[in-house]
């Protein structure tokens, strides 16, 4: 696993996770952790695919850090000094990459975390949460292409680069039906 092939905000997540890791006292850092990260991210690409696929994204969040609370602690002497990777969650990083060459990506990014969630680990609690929302493998690509288009990811910001127009453009024959234009004289 080179981490250096994975785009910013995938190498921001697993600090994200980590820290959740840390700060809950959980001496192992889980997949749990990771899909809690990427559901935090600002601006992220994650919120925005269930946004897409309408679901119920406050309520995914809700779950998700319902595992994190599940989990179990250690507190006191046995308190942990530092994080291991669960052998999932290693498991999953190192199933990413594949998914990153089969969309022709040159990094690894957030995306392809879910889509190996999705792929190879259907009896976690995190995949069982998506899929009571509706959200399986072929849908979440679905609503992948309908942000990302053909774009590959060549770069490791890409994200800046997903739904350029609706970010910074004005639909403006959207804002004439909705009369929100000064007419021309």
């Amino acid at each position: 696993m080179d981490i250096s092939r994975f785009t910013t905000k995938a190498q921001e997540a697993l600090q994200s996770a980590q820290s959740l890791a840390m700060g809950m006292n959980h001496q192992v850092m889980e997949i749990e952790h990771l899909f809690a990260a990427l559901l935090r991210q600002e601006e992220g690409l994650i919120p925005r695919l269930f946004e897409v696929l309408e679901k119920d994204l406050p309520l995914i969040r809700r779950r998700s850090e319902e595992l994190l609370q599940a989990l179990p602690r250690v507190t006191g002497a046995g308190a942990p000094e530092k994080i291991n990777i669960s052998p999932r969650l290693h498991q999953l990083l190192e199933d990413a990459p594949r998914h990153a060459r089969q969309l022709k990506d040159d990094y690894v990014s957030v995306e392809h975390f879910i889509l190996s969630l999705l792929d190879k680990f259907g009896d976690s609690k995190v995949v069982k949460i998506l899929t009571e929302q509706g959200v399986d493998k072929d849908s979440f690509l679905n609503a992948l292409s309908r942000i990302r288009g053909h774009q590959r990811i060549t770069t490791p910001d890409p994200e800046g680069t997903f739904e350029v127009l609706e970010k910074y453009g004005r639909d403006l024959v959207q804002l004439a039906r909705e009369g929100k234009l000064d007419p021309v004289i």
